[in-house]
């Protein structure tokens, strides 16, 4: 964020937040990306947009030509336990891949757990989602980005994730190469 700059306008997006188990990502493990052991399936360096490629989980997640892209759908990828495990995926430009999938599932559960209210309906005993989740960013009055961050980037964002129950508010932000140094 360039700090002194007035927001020119704020542009806010609804995040779809439906689901309720990590069963989501099962289809890791039968469509050949990672093996029963969690062990990530390995291939051929590529380079996208920056991002090293270097197994398929990467792969399935940044390449729209990978053989498994379409193993979720355009409305499966906008949901915000995807869009967490991904970022968590991507990591950072000095990113120390894992080789194994397990850290990743883990602190993306725990991560989700933290932002997101689930509660029980009194009627069908049915588990629902209660938060509101979006994605926010500021420009500045010339339509240049200021927040999250100054540049436009695939891990570059800022969520607000809202529990109208409780009047809880938590931001989730994060600028893609930005150094505190």
């Amino acid at each position: 964020m360039i700090t002194g700059t007035a927001a020119g306008s704020v542009e806010v997006t609804s995040i779809p937040c439906t689901t309720l188990s990590m069963t989501f990502f099962d289809r890791l493990y039968t469509e050949g990306i990672v093996r029963e052991s969690h062990q990530i399936c390995k291939c051929f360096d590529e380079y996208y947009e920056g991002f090293q490629i270097s197994d398929e989980l990467r792969k399935m997640l940044l390449l729209e030509d990978s053989d498994n892209y379409e193993e979720y759908t355009d409305d499966e990828r906008n949901e915000f336990l995807f869009r967490l495990f991904k970022h968590l995926c991507l990591g950072g430009p000095v990113c120390q891949f894992e080789d194994s999938v397990k850290p990743y599932l883990d602190i993306t559960k725990s991560l989700y757990r933290d932002l997101v209210n689930v509660q029980k309906d009194p009627s069908t005993k049915k588990l629902l989602i209660t938060s509101l989740v979006f994605s926010v960013t500021a420009y500045d009055k010339d339509r240049f980005p200021i927040y999250p961050g100054d540049k436009e980037h695939e891990q570059t964002f800022a969520y607000v994730v809202i529990d109208p129950l409780k009047r809880h508010v938590s931001v989730l932000s994060h600028k893609h190469g930005g150094s505190i140094w």
